[in-house]
């Protein structure tokens, strides 16, 4: 094990992300401060997967594309990683994500990162964008920053495998449209529910069987025949057991489609 190696504050910058993943189809060579060879990535692969948390297959050269990475496992790859301006911790990230948008230095890196988030759901509908945890007292539809998916580098997309509609963002909040069996609500408190993302959590690569669903916590209100909620603080994208499955009123078909907004 090379201790020193693993140590470099190369592997805490947020920029030297997407050197480490940009070039797919070129090999990387690492060098010390006196331009010594250390070794080439294949050489280090044991390492750099470890102190990382980035998968093996995409380090290997399969590239992020090829492995389909989702938004959360790219975002917690970022997680541990920090920039001297802070708005950089959005705009280090932009190639990763195929993306572009204007780079507005002291626009404050919360604003950096929501916009970030924006654009990326423009491109996509990858719902693992939203599978980030939090212990802040009011949580919005959107993470603050990279730090938020530090759980979240087990999380694989689902492929589309729920049927659902596109979510769409306006500038005051989010808006989901799900079926009903994609619900669940707290039996003796009707505003605690949660909301099973098109997503879920792989823990043994080797048994996709146990794979775990990833679930949104939310606290809400019916207005009408919608949902206005906001994400409850939480330090779990499990369901938790307490939850029943089931529609939301007895009339519901399970496919029938309630709107919920996240503000």
């Amino acid at each position: 094990m090379n201790t020193k190696f693993r140590a470099s504050s190369w592997f805490t910058r947020g920029w030297t992300l997407q050197e480490l993943l940009a070039p797919e189809r070129s090999r990387i060579f690492f060098f010390d401060a006196k331009w010594t060879s250390i070794g080439s990535l294949e050489d280090l692969l044991d390492d750099v997967v470890d102190v990382t948390g980035i998968t093996r297959p995409v380090l290997s050269r399969a590239g992020m594309r090829h492995y389909n990475s989702c938004v959360a496992q790219i975002m917690s790859w970022a997680s541990q990683r920090r920039t001297s301006r802070g708005e950089d911790i959005a705009y280090c990230l932009l190639g990763l994500f195929d993306v572009s948008m204007p780079l507005l230095y002291g626009e404050g890196a919360a604003n950096a990162f929501n916009r970030l988030q924006v654009e990326i759901m423009q491109r996509n509908d990858d719902e693992s964008l939203f599978a980030w945890t939090s212990k802040r007292p009011a949580s919005g539809a959107l993470a603050s920053s990279p730090a938020c998916f530090a759980d979240s580098k087990d999380i694989f997309r689902g492929q589309n495998r729920m049927n659902r509609r596109p979510y769409s963002m306006t500038n005051k909040r989010l808006e989901f449209s799900v079926p009903s069996r994609h619900l669940k609500h707290l039996s003796h408190d009707p505003t605690r529910f949660v909301v099973h993302l098109d997503c879920f959590r792989r823990i043994d690569n080797s048994n996709p069987g146990e794979d775990t669903p990833v679930a949104l916590h939310l606290l809400g209100r019916l207005v009408g025949d919608r949902y206005v909620a906001c994400r409850k603080p939480c330090n779990t994208l499990e369901d938790p057991g307490d939850l029943k499955t089931g529609r939301l009123d007895d009339e519901l078909l399970p496919e029938e489609l309630r709107t919920i907004y996240i503000e």
